[in-house]
């Protein structure tokens, strides 16, 4: 992160920064399914000191954000994480101890997301043509001092989702393509993820292992079939005092925010 700051003049102070963010993130064997680099984000803001004397400032932010993956992809949906399902029937339950009677042999084990705790091959976790996830922040405020010892101020905010990575749990366009060029598609497993990473809106390119023979086939999904782009935006008005009197410090806000969208972020 690079920042610089000038005194364009006495009272006006602006400032431009830049930051490079990488993310890796690493299934539980240590395995790199998705590494995203060289992310680029831009800061531009100033500070004007209206009257020359600190008692009244406005200032103004804009900036780009890089965001990070949620991290609890890493314990269903890339690593040997194994999700059991088992069913009893039973024939009534015992008035004393509310405990079931009767039971039955149970049915047959069923498990998801998981070849019975079998690791992914990180490769086909998330869309090779995966793109950044960021979202774009702008804040105007002002501060004005009242009386020697109090302040108030006010700041609006306008945050906007310009890119988002999201994961869904439904192979069958996959599968149904794989079908279609004459493939016989294994049930997920290590080589076919139940769900896999990729940008919403977009469409997405996946490596999987359709037979379960190692060799891992190409597909590209359109966007449509996985999910509606994905968009969300925030406002808010943000109100405050200020007051300081010999060791005591106080502070209010009150807040008035909306939060718009189909995808609710980290």
């Amino acid at each position: 992160y690079v920042e610089d700051n000038w005194n364009i003049t006495d009272n006006f102070l602006a400032y431009i920064g830049a930051r490079w963010d990488t993310f890796e993130n690493l299934n539980g064997f240590g395995q790199t399914y998705v590494k995203i680099e060289d992310q680029f984000g831009p800061r531009l803001g100033f500070s004007w000191d209206v009257n020359g004397d600190s008692t009244l400032k406005l200032y103004g932010n804009a900036g780009r954000y890089a965001l990070p993956l949620t991290p609890s992809v890493a314990v269903r949906g890339a690593s040997a994480s194994l999700f059991t399902r088992q069913n009893f029937r039973f024939a009534g339950v015992d008035p004393a101890t509310g405990a079931p009677v009767g039971l039955d042999t149970p049915g047959a084990l069923q498990y998801v997301n998981g070849e019975f705790g079998e690791p992914k091959n990180p490769a086909t976790v998330a869309a090779t043509n995966l793109d950044p996830m960021y979202q774009d922040e702008f804040i105007l405020g002002f501060q004005k001092q009242i009386t020697e010892h109090q302040s108030i101020g006010a700041r609006g905010i306008y945050r906007k989702l310009k890119a988002a990575i999201d994961d869904n749990c439904d192979y069958n366009p996959i599968v149904e393509q794989a079908v279609a060029d004459g493939f016989e598609p294994a049930l997920p497993g290590a080589g076919f993820p139940y769900c896999r990473m990729f940008n919403p809106g977009a469409d997405s390119v996946f490596l999987t292992d359709l037979e379960d023979n190692g060799t891992l086939t190409e597909y590209t999904v359109q966007g449509d079939l996985l999910s509606p782009e994905a968009k969300r935006s925030y406002k808010s008005l943000e109100l405050f005092w200020d007051g300081g009197w010999e060791k005591f410090f106080f502070q209010a806000s009150y807040t008035l925010a909306w939060n718009k969208g189909n995808t609710e972020g980290g």
